[in-house]
């Protein structure tokens, strides 16, 4: 699974050149536009391959592995099912391990 990671203040900067080109304090952003922004952010950054739908995905799965809730993630991602967000959690076996050891049980002892 790919992870794009781009500076907040890329996006930005590029929405700003493009204000620029315009009287106004706002633009339409068409899906073909955002595309482009996202195509040139890529080659500066130097990252080959990538589509949008790779910033949905690592947006997902970081929620996923910080720790949010499913029901949080499918709402922000406004996906109609939890299963379909399940798709996008690609935490490995011992994360999921680590995180059933952390559970409080009264009576068990806490394994190291």
């Amino acid at each position: 699974m790919r992870g794009i990671s781009t500076p907040r203040y890329s996006v930005e900067s590029e929405l700003k050149k493009l204000n620029s080109e315009y009287s106004y304090n706002y633009i339409w952003l068409t899906p073909q536009s955002v595309l482009y922004i996202l195509q040139k952010r890529g080659q500066k950054a130097e990252v080959a391959n990538f589509s949008a739908h790779d910033f949905r995905r690592t947006f997902i799965s970081e929620l996923l592995d910080s720790g949010a809730d499913i029901s949080t993630v499918q709402s922000l991602a406004g996906h109609a099912s939890p299963e379909l967000t399940a798709r996008y959690d690609r935490r490995n076996e011992e994360t999921k391990r680590r995180a059933v050891q952390a559970l409080s049980i009264p009576g068990s002892r806490k394994r190291k």
